[in-house]
């Protein structure tokens, strides 16, 4: 089994900075939750250990909040020189790699858009609004549940297409500093948050 760190290190070891690409708290977990949906689905086993709970603004590996809360809303920088990940093995990279190729093109936006469509996010939360918090657990039936139903019977997955799809605005709620809040529409959520972190609550990125 990886350390859930590892899995993270992975992706944002993956993020070509030189050519302008970022990741923050809201992409880098959502990439993380993904790895984990994949690996329960592909393998009937979790990718890490660890507690995947149903914040606002999407799925967030709990084990993962500690370590990169500080950086708030800004940019994540690549792991340490000389992080490796010999301790996951080839079945483990293979799921991470396959993540990468089918999520990595997705920006934060995109990637809350996508998990706020699904199920496992969506019924851990039950009847709360979308900006309301949360610590419900993402329970591992719901997901394998769920997204068993976009795996081929070549044990190739896919991003749900009707996820993707939204015919009306959606707009996300965003708490300021002095209590005040702000509807953004998703498409302008990362330009929103960067041109106003000052004024937001950090919570505002998970």
């Amino acid at each position: 089994m990886a350390d859930v760190s590892k899995v993270a290190d992975y992706f944002l070891s993956k993020v070509n900075r030189e050519e302008g690409d970022l990741i923050t708290q809201l992409r880098l977990y959502k990439l993380v939750y993904y790895a984990q949906v994949w690996s329960l689905v592909l393998t009937g086993y979790p990718l890490f250990r660890g507690e995947i709970q149903a914040w606002r603004h999407g799925p967030v590996p709990v084990a993962l909040v500690s370590s990169f809360k500080h950086y708030g809303k800004e940019p994540i920088p690549a792991p340490e020189t000389g992080s490796d990940f010999n301790t996951i093995d080839q079945q483990e990279m293979g799921i991470l790699d396959a993540v990468w190729d089918a999520y990595g093109r997705l920006s934060a936006s995109e990637l809350w858009k996508l998990s706020h469509a699904e199920n496992p996010w969506r019924i851990a939360r039950a009847d709360l609004g979308d900006d309301e918090q949360s610590q419900e657990t993402i329970l591992e039936e719901e997901i394998k549940r769920y997204y068993s139903h976009f795996v081929s019977s070549s044990k190739e997955f896919k991003i749900p297409p009707e996820a993707l799809r939204v015919d009306k605005q959606i707009y996300v709620t965003l708490e300021r500093i002095d209590g005040e809040k702000v509807k953004v529409p998703i498409d302008q959520l990362e330009e929103y948050i960067w041109a106003n972190m000052e004024s937001l609550k950090t919570e505002t990125c998970s």
